[in-house]
């Protein structure tokens, strides 16, 4: 005789899981500690890119005219490369660039 395989007993080991309550947390606070660092990321700029990308495409058959265009790109890498000459800020360790140079992929 066949066994139905809807109708097999799976072993399943359940468990429940309980829901953490909405009571405000106290925060925990060292007053010994100074000089603390923390490491945050940080947007330091946004700007929009555009750049003309051209392809021949053969229609067949040939084409009067092209209603839409829709394409996604995806940046996968970039590199920021400053450029001289450089000018040091106030002793600080920090300088400032005439400009970059910026290198995208994707």
């Amino acid at each position: 005789m066949k066994k139905d395989p809807s109708k097999v007993n799976c072993e399943v080991k359940a468990r429940t899981e309980v829901q953490l309550p909405d009571t405000p947390a106290t925060p925990v606070v060292n007053p010994d500690l100074t000089g603390a660092f923390i490491k945050v990321p940080l947007v330091l700029a946004e700007t929009t890119l555009q750049i003309v990308v051209e392809a021949d495409i053969p229609l067949d058959p040939p084409a009067s005219e092209i209603k839409r265009v829709l394409k996604d790109v995806f940046l996968t890498q970039c590199k920021l490369v400053p450029v001289g000459p450089f000018t040091e800020i106030d002793d600080t360790g920090f300088f400032t660039s005439a400009g970059a140079k910026l290198f995208v992929e994707g």
